[in-house]
C-alpha cells in the first residue's frame, strides 16, 4: 500500500529533520566546553585570609603575611632545626562560620598563585576544611576534617589545577580525632576554608606564596552523558524513520512477516522440545540432579572456558547399604531424593551436581578457593547430618575433594577425588578430606 500525499510530505519533513539533527548533534559535541562548565570563584584579599605556622616552631623560623585588596600570601623562613615546621595560608570562603559551602559536586580546583621554594623538591599541600560538629573535642581545630592533596613540584603550574578526586583524609588527623563517628571518607559538604601550606619535611630556606583567585568548576553535563542522550535520541529517531519508510513496503513485507512468524513459532517449538529432551537426557530421573551425560557436558563447559582451578567433590552416603537392608529400597530412594534436593540447593552459579552412581554424587566447583570450599562442604556435611530423613538415626556423608589447575591435571582429578573419598571412609566417615599426593590407596 503506497503512502498518500500528506504521508509523503511527512516523510520528506522527517528526512529534512534527520539531516538537521546531524548538524545540531555535531554542533553540540564541538561546543560542549562552552556550555557544560559551571564554575564558582573566590577572590582573595587580606580580609578573608590569615597565615599561621605550626609543628616544631621554636622561634627561629619566621612567618609574615603579605596581602592587599586583591591578593594574599606569606613570606616564610624555615630554619635548619625547624624542618618539621609548615607555613599555612587559610582562605575563608564564607562569611557565616556555621554553615559552609557544599563542594561535593565540583570536580576541579584552579588556583591562581605563585609559589617559590628554596629547592625544586618542595611540595605544596592544599586542604579543604570540612566542619565536623559531631566531633566531641574542646579543640576547635579537631572539628575541621582534613580533605587533603599534596602536589609535587612538577604539578605547580600556572594556574595550579587539582582534580578533587585525589583528595584523601590523612591518617594523622584520624589518629588525633579518635572518634568512631568520623570516617576516612572525603567530605566536602560543609567547607569553611581552604588551606594552602608548605609540605611536610620542608627544606630550610625562604618560601613565598601569593594567591589571587580560587576557582572551582564542574561539568553540568559530561561528554559521556551528552553521548548517551544523543545515542538515545538517534535510536528513537531511527526507529521512527524506519517505521514511516516501512509503510511504503507494508503490503510486500506482510507475507514475509507472517511466514517469518510461523517459522519462528516452529523453531521455538522445536527449540523447546530440544531443550526438554536435553534436560531429560542429562538429568537423573530419581534425584533431579544431573546424570553422567549432564556431568560430562558441565565438565566440557568448565574446560572450554578454562574456569581453573576446578575442584571435584565426591559425596558418598555412609552405610547406605544398611539403610536399604534395614528399611527397604523404597526408604533408600527417599534418602537419595532428599540428598539430591540438598545438593541442588547447595550449588551456586556455574557449579553443578550429578549422580555419579548408586549413592555417590559429584559436585563440580569451578574457579574454586580451597579455604572457601572446605567451609562450604563442612556446612553441607552438617546440613545433611541434621536433615530429618524419617529414620531412627541421622544420615551422614563422606566427601573427597581434588582440584586441578590445568587440562593436564584434569585427566586424573576424578580418580583423585575417588581416592580421597576412600580416605575419608577409612578415617571414620562423616568428614571432608582433600587430596594429598602422598596418600596411598
Amino acid at each position: 500500500m503506497l503512502l498518500n500525499t500528506p504521508s509523503k510530505k511527512l516523510l520528506l519533513l522527517i528526512v529534512i529533520g534527520f539531516f538537521l539533527s546531524i548538524i545540531i548533534s555535531i554542533i553540540l559535541i564541538l561546543a560542549h566546553p562552552l556550555y557544560s562548565i559551571q564554575s564558582i570563584q573566590f577572590p582573595i584579599n587580606e580580609h578573608n585570609t590569615k597565615v599561621s605556622m605550626d609543628i616544631g616552631f621554636n622561634g627561629k623560623s619566621s612567618l609574615e603575611k603579605i596581602a592587599d585588596n586583591s591578593t594574599s600570601g606569606f613570606k616564610c623562613t624555615i630554619q635548619e632545626d625547624d624542618l618539621e615546621s609548615s607555613c599555612q595560608l587559610e582562605i575563608w570562603i564564607l562569611g557565616n562560620k556555621k554553615i559552609g559551602f557544599d563542594l561535593n559536586k565540583f570536580q576541579y580546583l584552579k588556583l591562581f598563585a605563585n609559589f617559590n621554594s628554596p629547592t625544586d623538591k618542595d611540595f605544596l599541600r592544599i586542604g579543604f576544611k570540612h566542619f565536623e560538629p559531631s566531633v566531641e573535642s574542646n579543640n576547635i581545630e579537631l572539628q575541621y576534617k582534613y580533605n587533603l592533596v599534596e602536589l609535587n613540584p612538577s604539578e605547580l603550574t600556572k594556574p595550579i589545577i587539582v582534580d578533587l578526586k585525589r583528595l584523601i583524609v590523612p591518617n594523622w588527623w584520624l589518629a588525633k580525632v579518635r572518634d568512631s563517628n568520623v570516617t576516612r571518607e572525603v567530605d566536602l559538604t560543609n567547607i569553611h576554608y581552604i588551606e594552602i601550606a608548605t609540605g611536610l619535611h620542608a627544606s630550610p630556606g625562604e618560601y613565598l606564596l601569593n594567591v589571587s583567585l580560587l576557582e572551582l568548576s564542574r561539568e553540568t553535563i559530561s561528554k559521556q552523558k551528552l553521548y548517551e542522550y544523543l545515542i538515545t535520541f538517534w535510536a528513537v529517531s531511527i526507529i521512527i524513520f524506519f517505521i514511516v519508510t516501512s509503510m511504503y513496503l507494508q503490503f510486500q513485507i506482510r507475507k514475509k512477516l507472517s511466514n517469518k512468524k510461523t517459522l519462528e513459532e516452529i523453531n521455538e517449538s522445536l527449540s523447546i522440545r530440544s531443550e526438554k529432551l536435553t534436560i531429560i537426557n542429562q538429568t537423573d530421573e530419581m534425584t533431579s540432579v544431573l546424570n553422567r551425560n549432564g556431568m560430562e557436558e558441565k565438565l566440557k563447559e568448565c574446560l572450554s572456558n578454562k574456569w581453573f582451578p576446578i575442584s571435584i567433590a565426591m559425596v558418598d552416603i555412609d552405610f547406605f547399604k544398611k539403610v536399604n537392608d534395614v528399611y527397604g529400597h523404597q526408604k533408600g530412594d527417599i534418602v537419595l531424593i532428599a540428598l539430591g534436593k540438598i545438593l541442588n540447593d547447595f550449588i551456586k552459579y556455574n557449579e553443578s551436581v550429578s549422580r555419579f552412581g548408586g549413592e555417590e554424587f559429584l559436585i563440580i566447583i569451578p574457579k574454586s578457593n580451597t579455604h572457601e570450599i572446605n567451609n562450604r562442604l563442612e556446612d553441607l556435611r552438617k546440613t545433611i547430618e541434621r536433615h530429618d530423613m524419617a529414620l531412627s538415626h541421622s544420615i551422614t556423608v563422606s566427601i573427597g575433594v581434588a582440584t586441578c589447575n590445568n587440562i593436564v591435571e584434569f585427566q586424573s582429578v576424578i580418580e583423585q577425588a575417588d581416592i580421597t573419598l576412600y580416605e575419608a571412609k577409612n578415617s571414620g566417615r562423616n568428614c571432608v578430606k582433600f587430596f594429598d599426593s602422598d596418600y596411598k590407596k
